[in-house]
């Protein structure tokens, strides 16, 4: 068995199990729970660790990534040049709450630090008992009718 001995060796496995086999975070902390005694990992990360490495690995190569072809922020025809950033994660008693939070695209054109709660704006928000894929698709475009679309 292939044994990780080294934290880094772990993280990269974590990281690689969510981008290439593009599994959540929750199913690469099971996956590593069950193939962990195999591959020498004695006790597999939760997802919130899984979450931060990607995060991290995220926040490491974005500069990288503006030097790339095409990286350019393009805008979308007719969009109103902001960034959406949707979120699931906060209960509501039973039910979940999705937010959907709008930045200006060219925000780190103009400053190296992270957006601020000046920078982001709050543009909808919505409870429900769950938020499957189609009920969340019927929200966004609700919102997009009214707003405009996002250019990311």
């Amino acid at each position: 068995p292939l044994a990780h001995r080294c934290k880094p060796a772990l993280v990269f496995r974590a990281v690689e199990l969510f981008l290439v086999a593009r599994i959540g975070f929750r199913a690469v902390a099971r996956v590593l729970a069950v193939l962990g005694p195999e591959r020498g990992i004695p006790k597999a990360p939760c997802p919130q660790t899984i979450s931060n490495g990607v995060t991290r690995l995220s926040l490491v190569r974005l500069p990288a990534a503006s030097s790339l072809p095409g990286a350019a922020l393009r805008p979308a025809p007719f969009s109103t040049g902001f960034i959406w950033m949707i979120d699931i994660s906060s209960g509501l008693g039973a039910g979940k709450i999705l937010a959907v939070l709008a930045l200006a695209a060219p925000h780190h054109q103009g400053t190296s630090a992270a957006p601020s709660r000046g920078q982001v704006h709050c543009v909808a928000v919505a409870g429900a008992a769950s938020w499957p894929g189609e009920t969340s698709a019927a929200f966004l475009q609700r919102v997009m009718a009214v707003l405009g679309r996002p250019g990311a």
